[in-house]
């Protein structure tokens, strides 16, 4: 009898062969349409799982046998305090194998020590997941024909991705592999992984935190979401007062799940469902009256030829930040190819066609307690222009009258309560044409990226916006009293071989108005599609030079 724990369980030669059957019952499955007749498989999920736990039922009655068991604790007797030793010793009188998912690493192998039949690890916490791996091999092979010699990406939540960790240990043993891992800092792959697995066999690899890094070198890209359950898991193991996110439309969906199943302060998971995704956003501004594009929505499948438009338009997609997939399109020639580009850059793989809004970009930068909405500062955005419209600088504070100002803060505090964004910092997108109209973008609840929360706002007001955020995750009221000099700061960016003479030029000239350096890559120069291939980046105090106090 043997159990599947781990994808090592199996040997090379054994994988090759588990991989030609799998083939070969893909392409003759009335061949097999009988082969477990008679046999029982209990399926006991400790966690739910819709695609696991269906995929092993399909696969036992598509082979002619039969399911029992249960799809989570509450309804077996986990719930009563019964141990899994106890559960497994039961369903070895009843079935003749078992698929068992549990959060807790290592409980299959626990089962399988005490069980009387095969027992098949369906998921054990943040540790393993065989038969994923299983179904990622055959998928690589059957796209790319082999399973040696490639390098493969591995995106997304690494450090708590128990897909990513079986697959990596499935992988190593086959020649010429190598890993490219994408995540950020805080979603690196975890030690034991790194030293044990990788290093520990010799095994190249490379940790980058952009993907755009990474893709031009990938044979094979591997994506995953964010466990927001194993991240929720932890946070109760720390015992965390509050959590919030710094710059990132993905963290804020993890943000405010955990918050709102700890009881912590945040907004609620519709406030955060509507702020992440521009086309339910357009449908809330719509129906409470705030100024935005008309727009509509569209994937692959859209006959583009039957749609109403009136050119330009904007192509964004739904669910994407940083410029990434933003085109203007100026007639129909050019339209289907920017839905296209759009859609591959969403993740929901849709996209928006809105109405071009006229008007100069600005960004208003908000925190809220408890619904006070609290303004901040107003921020000028300088971009490429069309197509992309990447941000090039960042000034603050924004030079405007106190009447456009005013109307600024009354429309962008009506749109924060129409998304209910309550308990956050946010991030506002507007244009304002030549007669003061104001048109709303899009509206994050979070900081603004690019410089603008981390070091902008601190710069600009004196206002420690990091530190007030932080208050406001733990319950606490933001203290927004200036504890620093206040400036007109400009955050500029590199994308050219000119800006980059510009800044060096600046830096020889004025080095005391540089206040930071952020990053600095040159073999970006020319090469930027969106805000994240961007050269470099330095923030200059510009109140006292002649040539940087222009706005535009």
């Amino acid at each position: 009898m043997r159990h599947l724990m781990s994808p090592l369980d199996f040997s090379i030669d054994e994988l090759d062969r588990l991989l030609d059957l799998a083939n070969d019952i893909e392409k003759y499955p009335n061949k097999y349409a009988h082969a477990c007749e008679g046999k029982k498989l209990a399926t006991c999920f400790y966690e739910p799982s819709t695609r696991t736990r269906l995929s092993f039922e399909a696969a036992m009655l598509n082979l002619g046998g039969s399911v029992l068991g249960f799809a989570s604790a509450d309804s077996s007797s986990a719930a009563k305090g019964e141990s899994v030793s106890d559960t497994i010793r039961v369903i070895s009188s009843y079935a003749d194998i078992c698929a068992m998912r549990h959060p807790k690493e290592g409980a299959p192998l626990v089962a399988s020590q005490k069980s009387r039949i095969p027992v098949i690890n369906a998921g054990d916490g943040g540790h393993q997941h065989p038969t994923q791996t299983l179904a990622d091999l055959l998928t690589i092979r059957s796209l790319k024909g082999r399973l040696d010699n490639m390098t493969i990406g591995l995106c997304g939540d690494l450090k708590f991705g128990r897909t990513v960790h079986s697959l990596i240990s499935a992988l190593i043993r086959y020649p010429g592999i190598k890993f490219v891992l994408i995540s950020p800092e805080e979603l690196r792959i975890p030690s034991y992984i790194r030293e044990d697995v990788l290093r520990a066999n010799n095994v190249p690899f490379t940790e980058v935190e952009r993907l755009e890094d990474a893709i031009p070198q990938l044979d094979v890209l591997y994506m995953t979401r964010v466990q927001k359950e194993r991240i929720l898991k932890k946070c109760r193991e720390i015992g965390i007062c509050g959590i919030c996110s710094i710059a990132s439309d993905l963290a804020v969906i993890t943000v405010n799940y955990v918050a709102e199943e700890l009881g912590l302060n945040g907004n609620s998971l519709e406030t955060t469902d509507v702020s992440t995704n521009k086309y339910l956003m357009r449908q809330i501004f719509k129906k409470n009256g705030d100024p935005s594009p008309k727009s509509m929505k569209v994937d692959l499948d859209t006959d583009l030829d039957k749609i109403n438009i009136i050119y330009p338009v904007i192509v964004k997609p739904t669910d994407r930040s940083g410029s990434r997939g933003i085109f203007k399109v100026e007639d129909s020639r050019d339209l289907a190819d920017s839905v296209k580009k759009s859609v591959e850059q969403s993740f929901e793989k849709k996209a928006l066609i809105e109405e071009f809004a006229e008007g100069n970009e600005y960004s208003v930068e908000y925190i809220s307690y408890h619904g006070e909405h609290h303004f901040l500062t107003l921020t000028k955005k300088i971009t490429t222009g069309a197509p992309n419209f990447i941000e090039k600088a960042h000034i603050e504070p924004a030079d405007v009258d106190s009447v456009i100002l005013n109307r600024v803060k009354q429309t962008i505090e009506h749109a924060l309560d129409s998304l209910g964004i309550k308990n956050s910092a946010s991030h506002s997108e507007i244009k304002i044409d030549i007669d003061g109209n104001i048109k709303i973008i899009e509206i994050g609840g979070r900081m603004g990226g690019d410089c603008i929360g981390s070091d902008l706002v601190w710069y600009s007001t004196g206002i420690d916006y990091v530190k007030a955020v932080i208050q406001v995750a733990c319950g606490k009221k933001p203290d927004l009293e200036p504890c620093g000099e206040k400036m007109h700061v400009k955050a500029v960016y590199i994308f050219s071989h000119e800006d980059l003479v510009e800044y060096k030029r600046i830096k020889q000239t004025f080095p005391q108005k540089i206040l930071r350096e952020v990053f600095l890559n040159e073999s970006l120069i020319g090469k930027a599609t969106n805000s994240s291939d961007r050269a470099g980046c330095y923030i200059i105090r510009e109140d006292e030079t002649d040539y940087l106090n222009k706005q535009d």
